[in-house]
């Protein structure tokens, strides 16, 4: 319903330049609907003052009510970027993305790009992240292909915008949709010494699930960035975008996480997992506002959120013991399941085969 309404806004492609020209009366309008959605979805206004709550426990209520309409406004104004972006033609498209976008840490992105080693470019959904995604195409343009990972529209609708949008930039850029044809594509690129664009707060419940920190508990996450980057000693670079004012953007690109290198490639898989969602953590507690998957965030726990772990450091594997105990005194048999899986993890995968150990490993993030 949202989409609808700000589409209403911005009826056709005709109506962009008239868009820009109101671009200083539309921003508030937009905020006074989030708030009044904030208003009406009590059910969503309550998750995420639960889940603000939970996640930043220094915060006072005032403090999470606050965050809580920060939140809503930011997303109205994300969806109503996406608008605006699927109105312009390919040389305003370029154009808006190279001046209205300030770019911090570039020195990495452009190390990364100048080197015969390939690229991976990692982002969860935060801000303008549909910004971030064009912006990092013409970035890196000019040295490698990039190829973008998305989930089929028929698995998420969402994702439907970005195929036409990436293909009106007309760049060098490749879109493969998530499944094992795309993750072999994309293994070949990076092989090549090209680049790979992923989102790793993504998740499912199959067996290429695991449990990594976040925000001092067990959160389920999924290995395939890592698993990309093992594979081919690619860099990895966190890149994460949002709206700093009205029609300006920020695009900050981060120094390259360090790959987990012990020798076991199951363990060197979660270690870095672990990593990257230490990154986003770092990110989201700066500027939590901006993540657009705090309603569901407290679904990421598979168990017993109340079993806390260390928050520094990769010191987690002292609170496993505690939490696998609380998982197999569950009688039911998603918790047998879970606490069995959470043994098979720190065992590692030894005894599949290659090829179903490389299929699991890059399904989602």
């Amino acid at each position: 319903m949202k989409e609808e309404l700000i589409n209403a806004l911005v009826p056709s492609r005709l109506s962009h330049a008239a868009m820009q020209m109101s671009s200083p009366l539309v921003s508030p309008a937009l905020d006074r609907l989030a708030d009044a959605f904030r208003r009406l979805d009590e059910g969503t206004t309550a998750r995420l003052r639960k889940n603000f709550a939970f996640a930043l426990p220094h915060l006072t209520k005032p403090e999470v009510e606050d965050l809580v309409k920060r939140h809503w406004r930011a997303r109205f104004q994300s969806e109503f970027e996406r608008v605006q972006l699927n109105g312009m033609p390919r040389e305003q498209l370029k154009r808006y993305c190279m001046t209205h976008v300030d770019i911090e840490g570039g020195e990495h992105v452009r190390a990364a790009c100048e080197s015969p080693e390939p690229l991976i470019l990692f982002t969860p959904h935060f801000g303008s992240f549909a910004i971030a995604c064009l912006r990092a195409i013409l970035d890196v343009e000019r040295h490698k292909t990039i190829s973008l990972f998305y989930d089929p529209p028929e698995v998420n609708p969402t994702t439907a915008v970005y195929r036409p949008l990436i293909e009106r930039l007309g760049c060098n850029s490749k879109v493969l949709l998530n499944d094992r044809t795309a993750a072999l594509k994309g293994l070949r690129a990076l092989k090549n010494g090209n680049a790979l664009g992923i989102m790793p707060d993504v998740y499912s419940y199959n067996l290429g699930m695991m449990f990594v920190p976040f925000f001092g508990r067990l959160a389920v996450a999924m290995g395939g960035t890592a698993f990309f980057a093992l594979k081919s000693n690619a860099r990895l670079i966190p890149a994460y975008c949002h709206r700093r004012g009205r029609g300006r953007f920020v695009l900050q690109y981060g120094a390259p996480i360090e790959l987990s290198r012990t020798g076991d490639f199951a363990r060197d898989v979660y270690n870095t997992t672990a990593r990257i969602f230490a990154n986003i953590q770092e990110q989201l507690t700066a500027l939590p506002e901006h993540w657009i998957y705090w309603d569901t965030f407290y679904e990421r726990f598979a168990f017993a959120p109340e079993v806390t772990l260390p928050r520094e450091g990769e010191s987690w594997a002292e609170g496993f013991g505690s939490y696998r105990s609380e998982l197999a005194e569950c009688e039911s048999s998603l918790g047998r399941f879970l606490g069995s899986f959470g043994a098979q993890l720190r065992r590692g995968v030894r005894h599949e085969s290659r090829e179903s150990r490389d299929e699991r490993a890059v399904v989602n993030g």
